[in-house]
């Protein structure tokens, strides 16, 4: 079963409200958003981790203080696994107005971009030959919600995989219509599909096949009031 949360940051918080969530994280956290200029990245990456920890705890049975993370070989975070407990995925993504993050049993991978104006050059730079040519195909009017389409099913690909960078997004090729994802002149496993969150946000996800899948939708205030009865503070 794959598990969809998705967060609207539909509105900015004070530092002195957002300093209120540090204890709910981990000390990397901390240290990385105190290094933010911008308020609105600060919060993004606070949310992002607490997110993703609100749906771990709902998916595991675990408490927030019981969660703990290791990486693989490309430095992609994982769940580590108790004794005896099934093996579980995770990936977050956030951007523009909304963070999300995506739970299931096999590997996923969840990408969000605000869409913004487009550059045909970055297209031409780093997608697949036949995916650039299909964008061109594309009528004019459509061509943003395509590219968009197209770069975030690319990047759930890569999120989904797990390598990282050592993949680039011009060594394998996604059918759009299809849902689907060529690489080393073969038909992978993953399927692929993408909508939008809301006029100015694109959303994609790569997950195993014929899957069954759950959402749940989150204001901020919303996702606060919850978070403050599922999660206990680490320190």
């Amino acid at each position: 079963m794959l598990h969809l949360y998705y967060l609207k940051m539909d509105r900015e918080m004070a530092s002195m409200e957002r300093e209120e969530w540090l204890p709910y994280v981990s000390e990397e956290r901390r240290e990385r958003i105190a290094r933010f200029h911008s308020a609105k990245d600060a919060q993004r990456s606070l949310f992002g981790e607490l997110l993703a920890r609100y749906a771990l705890c709902e998916n595991t049975g675990r408490e927030n203080s019981e969660l703990k993370f290791i990486q693989n070989q490309y430095g992609k975070p994982k769940l580590e696994r108790e004794q005896d407990e099934r093996e579980i995925y995770f990936n977050l993504s956030h951007s523009g107005q909304w963070v999300v993050c995506a739970v299931d049993y096999t590997p996923v991978g969840i990408d969000v971009e605000e869409i913004k104006p487009i550059s045909l050059e970055i297209a031409r730079r780093f997608f697949a030959k036949d995916e650039y040519e299909a964008l061109l195909r594309e009528p004019e009017i459509s061509r943003q919600q395509y590219f968009y389409a197209l770069w975030t099913m690319k990047e759930s690909f890569i999120k989904a995989d797990g390598r990282g960078l050592s993949l680039s997004l011009d060594q394998f090729s996604i059918d759009v219509a299809q849902g689907r994802v060529q690489y080393q002149q073969k038909w992978q496993n993953s399927r692929l599909w993408h909508s939008q969150l809301d006029e100015e946000h694109m959303l994609a996800v790569c997950a195993s096949p014929g899957i069954h899948k759950t959402m749940q939708h989150f204001t901020l205030s919303e996702f606060v009031r919850i978070i403050a009865d599922k999660l206990d503070v680490l320190e």
